[in-house]
């Protein structure tokens, strides 16, 4: 999440507002928890 924060002010420094960094942040988040579910823990589809 850190990351892409970091990504979307060095793109845009002027991007104060919440909401323009902080979608693509969690959106990220969702990503790396479902790669790391899928291909790390192997735990995908199983209960």
């Amino acid at each position: 999440m850190t990351s892409e924060i970091r990504r979307i002010f060095a793109e845009e420094p002027e991007a104060f507002d919440p909401r323009k960094y902080l979608i693509p942040a969690r959106e990220k988040v969702k990503m790396t928890v479902q790669h790391k579910i899928r291909d790390v823990f192997g735990s995908s589809n199983k209960a």
